[in-house]
Formats: structure tokens, C-alpha cells, sequence
């Protein structure tokens, strides 16, 4: 069964060629699993009709950015260190899949 959802992507920026491994965000999403709004930015917003599962809701979306890119998308392909807010809960990419996290900083983000 369907489900509209409104949804936000958020990716690591690309600060002096460095990896996100490098800058130590990987390790506190790992250990904390919180997410820092000011370590990311904001790539997309969108609002799309998908599975009523989240996770498959989740798979669909990181498929679309992968696959079958939306025009007005112009960063890089979701990976590995993306966010996902879907209905303002936060979902980490990792290598296994998506793993909760929780939303921390970032007033006014209106997540």
C-alpha cells in the first residue's frame, strides 16, 4: 500500500578533498548514532508516493538517487555517510543498510 511521504537528504560536504571517515563523522554516527545537522547540508527535499514500509520507502528513494536521478537532483549519488529525514525521523546510510539515528543541533532546520 502507498504512502505519500515528505522527505530530506543531506550529504557530508566535501571539505579539502577529505573523506567523511577522516573528519570523525562516521565514527560519532556509528557510536552515538545521533546526527549533527551543521556536519551536513541539505542536497534535496522532495515529497514522493512510496511502499507504506519505511524501510522500503527508504530502498526506493536511495535507488532513485542511485539509478534514476531526478533533474532538478544535481548533487553526487546517495552512498555510504547520506542522510534521510522521511517524516522528520533520520536514517543514516550505512554499508548493511539503514540504521535510526537521532536528530541533534540544527535550530531552525526545520527537519
Amino acid at each position: 500500500m502507498a504512502k505519500k511521504y515528505k522527505f530530506k537528504i543531506y550529504q557530508l560536504p566535501i571539505q579539502d578533498g577529505r573523506t567523511f571517515m577522516e573528519l570523525g563523522v562516521y565514527d560519532r554516527l556509528k557510536l552515538n548514532k545521533e546526527f549533527i545537522v551543521s556536519d551536513f547540508r541539505k542536497v534535496y527535499e522532495g515529497e514522493r508516493e512510496l511502499d507504506s514500509n519505511e524501510l522500503s520507502a527508504l530502498e526506493r528513494l536511495f535507488y532513485e538517487f542511485n539509478i534514476n536521478r531526478p533533474i532538478d537532483f544535481i548533487s553526487r549519488s546517495m552512498s555510504i555517510s547520506d542522510v534521510i529525514v522521511l517524516e522528520g525521523k533520520a536514517y543514516y546510510c550505512d554499508p548493511m543498510g539503514f540504521i535510526p539515528i537521532n536528530l541533534v543541533g540544527g535550530q531552525n532546520e526545520n527537519l
